[in-house]
């Protein structure tokens, strides 16, 4: 920025070629006239593609009741369950946006629960598979009535969650099993997420990404 002299631009304002005349304060200016944005590289471009993504899938969470479960998640000073789900699922998508990694999402962090075991999907048929553990160690805080929740998805384009049983789940700890068969309507979500939740409904354990039974 530079002091003019009123004289030396005869009343004029605004852009002159190259620079912006202005007063301010009472004072004549004079400004370089900033030079045009930047286009997004392609980097920058696949990142805001995948934070999209990442909102969208968000949005999905928490239509289906997930996302509740972030509040009470730990997490750093300032940080808010959204900030904290966005960071850990957005590595899932891929440049174009698409959940190509179902490996790397996390539908839920450790509240007080544990998963139980080596947990595994034993797959039957398209569309029909078992879910085994086993309950060897006494983790602090679990208990056998601790219900499994089983979670389907589809991946690629679709974000949308669909519960297999219910909400808050069927199969108990205590159990060691839990039998997954798609219905007619859920044909296409073979992506299966597991976690465990306390039979209050308050804790969580970490999900886990089982595997597709398509």
């Amino acid at each position: 920025m530079a002091i003019a002299k009123d004289s030396d631009f005869k009343g004029l304002r605004g852009k002159l070629g190259g620079v912006v005349v202005y007063e301010r304060l009472g004072t004549l200016c004079v400004r370089r006239r900033p030079d045009g944005f930047k286009p997004a590289g392609a980097g920058q471009l696949a990142q805001q593609r995948r934070m999209a993504s990442a909102n969208i899938f968000y949005k999905a969470a928490k239509h289906a009741g997930v996302a509740a479960y972030w509040k009470d998640a730990p997490k750093p000073a300032g940080c808010t369950g959204y900030n904290l789900f966005i960071r850990e699922n957005i590595r899932a998508f891929s440049a174009e946006g698409l959940l190509e990694a179902p490996e790397k999402v996390k539908l839920t962090v450790k509240t007080g629960l544990e998963l139980p075991d080596g947990p595994v999907l034993e797959r039957e048929a398209e569309g029909k598979a078992v879910v085994r553990w086993k309950n060897v160690t006494n983790y602090p805080g679990c208990a056998a009535d601790d219900r499994l929740v089983v979670v389907l998805m589809r991946g690629g384009r679709h974000f949308d969650l669909r519960y297999l049983h219910a909400p808050t789940g069927i199969a108990r700890r205590g159990d060691e099993r839990c039998e997954i068969v798609l219905p007619a309507p859920l044909a296409a979500y073979g992506l299966v997420y597991v976690f465990m939740l306390s039979a209050d409904g308050r804790q969580v354990s970490n999900s886990l990404y089982m595997g597709n039974i398509k």
